[in-house]
């Protein structure tokens, strides 16, 4: 009988997921428990169905990586709709938007996208352009979370983005930064570096969003 020998050696699969052919259901539940933990269960479902292998997966865990597998590409649609309608708001900015994080790794089209559970889009301007940027997006639909005074303060003064942002067409959050570490960090980043190489987003316009290189 195949064993994982150490708590996290199930995560292999990711990268070979013929591994979890040998798992046994008991060592499904435990995997499946630890990577709905890490946000990872809905990589494993697209790692196993990249390779045609989530019929051969037993009953009771397929149905949950499917669940998962479904949740994940429904909330990725709607990131991914975000960042189109950001980059039609933003569209003939005389400024360049960049897409952060998961944002970035959507806008390249990357493997490691897959499976993901995003709950919010990362944007990066020149802190010059922030009040620009904002007006533009509020013209399109988007509008700040409703925050106490201690947190507008907080994001007025020592944050490095703008307090967060939603559209009324669906619950995902913009998160608007000018830099991507708070300003008072012990280190400190020079946002104009990271925007002196980047790429462009899957579907650019003219001053679409690009996305770090």
């Amino acid at each position: 009988m195949s064993q994982v020998p150490s708590r996290f050696a199930w995560l292999g699969a990711l990268r070979q997921p013929e591994l979890a052919l040998d798992w046994n259901l008991n060592e499904w539940q435990r995997v499946i428990r630890l990577s709905r933990r890490l946000r990872l269960l809905g990589r494993l479902a697209e790692a196993l169905d990249s390779r045609g292998l989530l019929p051969k997966v037993p009953d009771q865990a397929r149905r949950l990586l499917v669940g998962e597998q479904r949740a994940s590409r429904t909330r990725t649609a709607a990131a991914v709709w975000a960042a189109q309608r950001v980059a039609a708001a933003l569209q003939g900015a005389p400024y360049t938007c960049v897409l952060l994080k998961g944002g970035a790794y959507l806008g390249q089209n990357l493997t490691i996208a897959m499976g993901r559970l995003p709950s919010d889009l990362d944007i990066l301007v020149s802190k010059a352009n922030i009040a620009d940027a904002q007006s533009r997006l509020h013209e399109a639909g988007w509008v700040e979370v409703e925050l106490d005074e201690h947190d507008q303060r907080y994001y007025n003064e020592w944050s490095h983005e703008v307090p967060p942002m939603q559209h009324p067409a669906h619950g995902l959050e913009l998160d608007l930064h000018h830099n991507i570490l708070p300003p008072l960090a012990r280190t400190n980043i020079d946002a104009e570096r990271l925007m002196a190489r980047l790429r462009p987003f899957v579907e650019p316009g003219e001053n679409g969003l690009v996305v770090p290189e």
